[in-house]
């Protein structure tokens, strides 16, 4: 099969041996992957994982040792415990001691015709839900994750830092939850994205760091918005960069929540004192389940495609991780369909 793999510091389109599942496992045919900011971080040296990337599809089952979903669209949790450890035993197997990750840790991922996973990590996907609608699942349930983990009340303000592609996603997935969310981000084309949907947006400005109100068309009073967002009660970090932390610390309240979704390769100094003084809450926010997101695709109440940039062929994907890294490009798609 052809594949896209990373390996020996380089990332290069090369052909393997279609995998064989295991007892319990499936083989799933990769209709559709999304490229995600982790991707690019591994290559950047997060988590030194070698192999086949990718995390992020939607796919047909073509084997799976009896377990009726040959035929079927699906979509995959990434997460691959051991079952046995102790964090496994005492029901901590999201955070199990031998996990293995799709396209992450030694889990060969989904950038390539065709990819096995257990049968129980499989989700079945509707009819009515497209293919380009399915790509975002997984990034999706982790904004959906963050709502169910940290207990975020619909009357609670939320400010997502970051107009990225995880941090577009996490505010459309919140909104659809019923929260009340505002976007700080830094481009105004990604932020007039969020419009249509009646997401509140503020924009640094590029000349001098000012933070403006941000309408299509139109900017606003830089005072005005600096006030409203002191003193938030819940600030989601999605920058993707290292600095992010200390930008979101900025604006939280005392005893406010600061949930962090962003990895990124390297290490940053950064001063703390903030979160001591003002008693902050630093939480971490992972992965997330499945079903509800894929309810709220089917039901109409939730649509991301928008959020689709380009697409490019498997064959193309050294083409397709440049085009992801430039400025202002939102989510790339590999696609084999």
């Amino acid at each position: 099969m052809t594949a896209l793999i990373y390996k020996n510091g380089r990332l290069m389109v090369s052909e393997l041996p279609t995998p064989i599942p295991e007892p319990g496992e499936a083989l799933i045919r990769v209709l559709q992957a999304g490229i995600c900011n982790t991707d690019l971080e591994i290559m950047a040296g997060y988590l030194g994982f070698e192999g086949v990337l990718g995390h992020e599809f939607v796919g047909v089952v073509e084997q799976d040792h009896g377990a009726g979903l040959v035929g079927k669209r699906v979509v995959g949790e990434i997460n691959l415990p051991c079952y046995r450890c102790e964090r496994c035993l005492s029901g901590l197997s999201n955070h199990c001691s031998s996990m293995r990750a799709l396209g992450m840790r030694q889990k060969d991922g989904c950038f390539a015709e065709y990819l096995t996973l257990p049968v129980t990590n499989l989700h079945v996907v509707s009819d009515r839900i497209s293919n380009d609608e399915a790509v975002f699942v997984e990034p999706a349930a982790a904004a959906v994750r963050i709502a169910e983990q940290h207990h975020l009340r619909p009357s609670e303000p939320v400010l997502v830092l970051g107009d990225g592609k995880l941090g577009l996603c996490v505010a459309l997935v919140l909104d659809a939850l019923g929260l009340e969310v505002e976007v700080l981000g830094r481009n105004p084309e990604k932020l007039a994205r969020l419009h249509e949907f009646g997401v509140g947006t503020y924009c640094v400005s590029r000349e001098d760091g000012a933070v403006l109100a941000y309408h299509p068309g139109g900017g606003g009073s830089e005072a005005g918005p600096e006030r409203r967002l002191r003193d938030i009660p819940v600030v989601v970090e999605v920058t993707g960069s290292q600095s992010g932390l200390e930008t979101a610390m900025k604006y939280l309240r005392p005893e406010g929540k600061l949930i962090l979704k962003s990895t990124v390769a390297g290490a940053a100094a950064l001063n703390l004192s903030p979160a001591v003084v003002n008693e902050l809450q630093l939480l971490g926010s992972r992965c997330g389940p499945f079903e509800p997101v894929l309810r709220l695709m089917e039901r109409g109440r939730l649509s991301l495609s928008g959020l689709i940039s380009k697409k490019f062929s498997l064959l193309e994907g050294e083409e397709a991780f440049a085009q992801a890294q430039e400025r202002g490009v939102l989510k790339v798609v590999l696609h084999n369909e």
